[in-house]
């Protein structure tokens, strides 16, 4: 089976639950798809057949519209994008090593900030010059 299959079972899989969701919250794919901000029906149809996948940019947006939890959001970024939840595991780690940093007194700035002091750093450290 290929990582397209996997999507493609997953996608079905989701769009299921979803319609399932929606019932159980009695709305219609219209207040869905305008909740989104999408003038055709036509692409929550689909997305609740499987047959177009979650839009990767938008899946936090249709976990809420869908009046989910947002653990949901990393649900189906985990489901259909692993590569991406892979990233997102890295990023908590840069999170978890923030918030360690702070406790132990050794940084004061908020999560993009520390980011960006340790980007500095590396582009210091391999004598890249940032604009």
């Amino acid at each position: 089976m290929t990582r397209e299959d996997d999507v493609r079972k997953t996608s079905i899989k989701i769009g299921e639950f979803l319609r399932a969701k929606r019932e159980s919250i009695n709305k219609s794919q219209r207040e869905i798809g305008e909740r989104l901000g999408y003038r055709n029906v036509n692409f929550m149809s689909m997305l609740e057949r499987g047959s177009s996948a979650l839009p990767l940019l938008r899946i936090s947006d249709i976990a809420k519209a869908y009046e989910l939890s947002p653990v949901f959001a990393a649900i189906f970024v985990k489901a259909l994008a692993p590569e991406v939840w892979e990233v997102c595991k890295v990023v908590r780690q840069i999170e978890k090593q923030h918030i360690e940093s702070k406790l132990a007194g050794e940084s004061d700035t908020d999560i993009d900030a520390y980011v960006d002091e340790i980007f500095k750093s590396a582009l210091k450290e391999f004598r890249v010059k940032s604009k």
